[in-house]
């Protein structure tokens, strides 16, 4: 009976790929705090250092909602296809910012300093102020 519940039929507990992932954290799980209840010590070791990126998977189980919903389905295949053409926006932005970042940095180089002291009223150049 349990066997037709979880895999035999049409809609069965693991014909989902979010309840197979469930159910194999679930047996990791499992699996970890038993060795960790058999290892004696102070610092068991943790063999199973996957089961926490499979739980931030699991995070992910809301995204479903995208898929029985045909409004939402089309807003975010519509955001999904816009990425590269934006991505090509935002290079040719990142092009310009480095290429007058440069630019900036090479004129205005040691010009922009700040002297600070009893007597500045003198002071023409950087070398007068750090003398």
């Amino acid at each position: 009976v349990i066997a037709i519940g979880c895999c035999v039929g049409k809609e069965t507990y693991f014909k989902d790929g979010w309840n197979i992932l469930d159910g194999i954290l679930v047996i990791v799980s499992v699996i970890n705090l038993l060795f960790d209840m058999l290892v004696t010590g102070k610092n068991p070791p943790k063999i199973f250092g996957v089961i926490r990126v499979l739980r931030l998977l699991r995070a992910l189980r809301p995204l479903r909602v995208i898929n029985r919903a045909p409004g939402v389905k089309l807003v975010v295949m519509t955001l999904i296809s816009s990425l590269k053409p934006i991505g090509n926006i935002v290079l040719i932005c990142c092009t310009f910012f480095i290429i007058f970042g440069i630019l900036g940095v090479q004129l205005f180089k040691g010009m922009m300093f700040h002297c600070v002291g009893l007597d500045i009223t003198n002071v023409t150049d950087k070398t007068e102020c750090l003398a």
